[in-house]
């Protein structure tokens, strides 16, 4: 370059006066000649970028500049300026008069900085100048600018260009969106002492409104500034429904699922009807929610003779948005209990509710409606005319005994016939709380446990010495295999039982003989326990009392 040029040749031509450089006076060839001068003029001034011309007179050959930063710097001298020999610059160069009297430098620089220029020239015969100095003064007029955010939970920081404080005049406000209803809320503003700052980070805090909630942070112009009181543009935030997304500071947070808690049922009634189809069980959250209309959202959990059922439920959200009725689906007979799944219902702010279930043994309401009173009772009963039982019609002793909690099992001296009221078959029966009655389905109980064949046209008995005639009992209808059934009062008691007989049959090719005895429009009546007697003895009861394997499957006379 034609600058590095002419700078070497300076360099020569410095190099031979260097023994006299302090005193140029002392170069005979210099004497009386003027020396070179450069001026050094300030230009623009930026955060970035400062620039200066320096202007060298005619006597100069070359000329040159130093940059230093700070304002305390010590001139150095103008022979080490013209040849480069100065540590600790900033920037340096130099020029060649030939080329042009006159240079704009530019200078990157820092906001809020001091920076000082030394210049020189040199003539071709090496008489140097006096040291020119430009102090410069960058200002910092540089507004800060945010560079990201990180959200968490309720708090968001926002990370700027530069280190910043709060300002004296702004303010930040927060718009929440209920994502449970789509609504974005009136601003509220955020108090002072939720905003912070730390080195060129802002922490704001936002008041929690709720899990799941979305947050849209804006503030005015001010809200922070840099140390040389520099304010920072107003950030303005919303939500794009047509983008889907948030524009500036905003984002979600976390969805929490919400418990169905035990307090929240409302406490049953010692005397709930749990039989009728408008029955139901209640429970209200403390704060509104809205149903999701999920598929099987709702069950009833049923423990019953018949095990463990779960049934779906229709329930509604009342008006006051809290309260939840939840429909039986049909009447219970035992222990059940209401549970819910997941997301059946949810808040203003999206968040759903937590499943909740019961434990199959803990379930906490109870439709056994009616004690149902065991002990002694006297069925009397009015029999046909066909018949060969000759005490016909006489009352005969029963016992009903509670098997579990939906089933009781009746012991009877069958018609007087067995001297014991643990005669088979010993029946065993279904209560159906709904219609106040036991239904007796043919299921007996032989030692205890309930047997796996129907009593109904089953031969329990041998009705002579030999054996050729047998017993054999059957319930209600055609084919005497209709459930029997015993009738309670709303106190508990038995009051009726359904038709039943005792029929004789031949044992080797099981014809029907006759009819031994049978209840029609059968009556029962409770014996308290100081009245009760042994029961009747009838000396015409059977000889050999033998339950026999083999059901008269279908057929009955």
């Amino acid at each position: 370059m034609k600058t590095i040029k002419y700078f070497a040749m300076l360099l020569a031509a410095v190099s031979l006066f260097s023994g006299c450089s302090d005193d140029d006076d002392l170069s005979t060839q210099n004497k009386n000649k003027t020396k070179p001068s450069v001026t050094v003029t300030q230009g623009t001034v930026t955060d970035t970028q400062f620039t200066f011309t320096l202007t060298a007179s005619e006597e100069a050959a070359q000329y040159a500049y130093v940059v230093f930063e700070g304002k305390d710097n010590a001139a150095p001298t103008a022979h080490d300026i013209v040849i480069d020999e100065v540590s600790g610059k900033l920037q340096s160069d130099a020029f060649n008069l030939a080329d042009a009297a006159t240079q704009t430098i530019n200078v990157a620089c820092d906001p809020d900085a001091d920076y000082q220029v030394f210049a020189a020239a040199i003539t071709a015969t090496g008489l140097l100048s006096e040291v020119s100095e430009l102090k410069v003064y960058v200002p910092d007029t540089g507004i800060p600018t945010p560079v990201s955010f990180n959200p968490s939970g309720n708090t968001v920081t926002v990370t700027y260009s530069e280190d910043i404080v709060v300002g004296s005049t702004g303010k930040a406000t927060v718009r929440y969106i209920q994502w449970g209803l789509g609504n974005i809320l009136a601003a509220v503003e955020i108090p002072a002492e939720n905003i912070s700052t730390d080195g060129n980070v802002a922490t704001i805090v936002c008041p929690k409104p709720g899990n799941g909630a979305g947050y849209i942070v804006s503030y005015t112009a001010g809200m922070f500034e840099d140390a040389s009181g520099n304010k920072c543009l107003a950030m303005n935030s919303g939500w794009d429904n047509n983008a889907g997304k948030y524009v500036n500071i905003g984002w979600d947070d976390d969805t929490v699922d919400f418990a169905i808690e035990d307090n929240y049922f409302v406490p049953q009634p010692d005397d709930a009807d749990y039989n009728t189809p408008t029955t139901t069980i209640d429970f209200a959250f403390p704060f509104d929610v809205y149903d999701a209309e999920a598929k099987n959202a709702v069950q009833v959990i049923f423990n019953e003779a018949e095990g463990i059922s779960y049934l779906n439920a229709a329930y509604t959200l009342e008006a006051d948005k809290r309260t939840v009725k939840v429909t039986l689906p049909k009447v219970p007979t035992a222990t059940f209990d209401v549970q819910v799944a997941k997301g059946a219902f949810y808040d203003v702010w999206g968040n759903e509710s937590a499943p909740f279930t019961v434990a199959t043994d803990q379930l906490r309401y109870s439709n056994f409606q009616v004690a149902i009173k065991e002990g002694d009772y006297t069925i009397s009963y009015t029999a046909g005319t066909n018949v060969v039982n000759t005490a016909s019609g006489t009352p005969f002793s029963a016992r009903l005994v509670k098997y579990d909690n939906t089933h009781y099992a009746l012991y009877a001296d069958w018609f007087n016939a067995f001297g014991s009221i643990n005669a088979l078959p010993t029946l065993l029966g279904e209560v159906d709380y709904a219609n106040n009655q036991i239904v007796f389905d043919g299921t007996f109980l032989l030692n205890g446990n309930p047997y796996s064949k129907p009593a109904f046209g089953m031969g329990f008995y041998d009705f002579d010495q030999e054996g050729t005639m047998m017993l054999v009992f059957w319930g209600g209808g055609n084919s005497g295999t209709d459930p029997v059934t015993a009738q309670f009062d709303e106190d508990g008691y038995l009051t009726a039982i359904s038709y039943f007989d005792y029929t004789i049959h031949n044992a080797a090719d099981g014809k029907g003989l006759a009819v031994y005895d049978a209840c029609a429009d059968g009556t029962m009546t409770y014996v308290p326990a100081q009245e009760a007697g042994a029961p009747a003895q009838n000396i015409e009861a059977a000889q050999n009392y033998q339950m026999l394997s083999t059901p008269l499957a279908g057929f009955k006379k």
